[in-house]
């Protein structure tokens, strides 16, 4: 191999690390998420095992009914 061409193949190689390691980067700071909000709410009620939290998002919000916290009457349908 001449110097001539291992100048040229060196050149290739180096040209070609540079453009891997250049789209290497440009992934990573175009991927990469830096802020994200989470939004969500949060009931706690006592159940038989301890306390359970449900988490919902405020979309979700429309299905909850709150009461005033009185056991109701149940009726056995037939």
């Amino acid at each position: 191999m001449t110097l001539k061409q291992f100048k040229k193949a060196n050149s290739l190689i180096l040209s070609t690390l540079a453009a891997i390691l250049f789209l290497m980067l440009l992934l990573m700071t175009v991927g990469c998420v830096s802020k994200k909000e989470v939004i969500y709410k949060k009931i706690r009620f006592a159940d038989t095992n301890g306390v359970t939290t449900i988490y919902y998002t405020p979309a979700f919000e429309q299905h909850i009914v709150f009461d005033n916290g009185k056991a109701k009457p149940m009726f056995v349908e037939p």
